[in-house]
């Protein structure tokens, strides 16, 4: 209709067709925009790569995401930017790819480029969808330390990389696989940091997950001493989390502290 009217589409115009694509999960369509666009002598600008690479990244196509993202990295006119690292993250960590995605974050450092909210929230989830919560208490640990901010005053001579501010996907992700993986003592230090970010954590359903799958977890009558030694820590800290929770417990009161409860590793 535009090239009746002697209307020619430009790149944004492309861009917006491509974006629209998405929107009908019409990944096909998306391509051929893109594609149509580079015949007629139009250079795909960073959105357009980026937007052809998100069409890719949700339609659980990551391999071809990836090859639109290094086709980027060797177009001189553009330059990759930390939306383009982030999208091409979230196409692998849809699948639960965890050690691409790690492999991409490393590369994505290597470039210059540090992660952000956007870059750990889709490890979370792509941990959580692969169900590896040791991973998630690596993950946890690197949050952790981003997020812990210089003391007024205080100098390095190392440069720090800048301080994260979490938000609640990502934290809410974290705290519900630890919860689920029995890793109390790390859920009660990601619960601390919602709480001190202004983030209300969910104990409804952080309580659900506790009763449906942990609320026999040290029951047992039959386990040896040793086994009994080993778990009591991991128990401590249990109690530590019911109390949280608000549920019956035996931490009332007691001389029991976070750092204390090292039972988690």
């Amino acid at each position: 209709m535009t090239e009746d009217a002697g209307i020619e589409p430009d790149v944004v115009s492309y861009n917006i067709l491509i974006d629209g694509c998405i929107q009908v999960d019409d990944t096909a369509g998306a391509l051929a925009f893109f594609n149509e666009m580079r015949a007629k002598g139009i250079a795909p600008t960073k959105i357009s790569y980026t937007t052809l690479m998100k069409a890719f990244a949700l339609s659980g196509q990551p391999k071809l995401a990836n090859k639109v993202f290094d086709e980027m990295l060797n177009d001189p006119r553009v330059k990759a930017d930390l939306v383009a690292w982030n999208m091409l993250v979230e196409g692998y960590c849809r699948l639960g790819l965890v050690e691409e995605s790690k492999k991409i974050i490393q590369r994505m450092k290597e470039h210059g480029f540090l992660p952000d909210v956007a870059t750990y929230g889709s490890l979370a989830n792509g941990i959580a969808l692969a169900r590896k919560p040791g991973e998630a208490l690596l993950l946890w640990n690197e949050v952790k330390d981003r997020c812990t901010a210089k003391k007024e005053g205080e100098k390095s001579d190392d440069p720090d990389p800048p301080t994260l501010k979490p938000d609640e996907g990502l934290l809410d992700t974290l705290a519900d696989i630890c919860v689920r993986a029995a890793f109390f003592k790390k859920a009660l230090e990601i619960v601390a940091c919602m709480e001190e970010n202004g983030i209300p954590p969910n104990k409804t359903k952080f309580t659900k997950i506790y009763v449906e799958m942990h609320s026999r977890m040290f029951t047992s009558k039959h386990a040896s001493q040793a086994r009994q030694d080993r778990r009591s820590e991991r128990k401590r800290a249990a109690e530590a989390f019911k109390f949280w929770l608000g549920l019956p417990n035996s931490y009332y009161g007691s001389e029991w502290r976070l750092g204390y409860l090292d039972g988690d590793n």
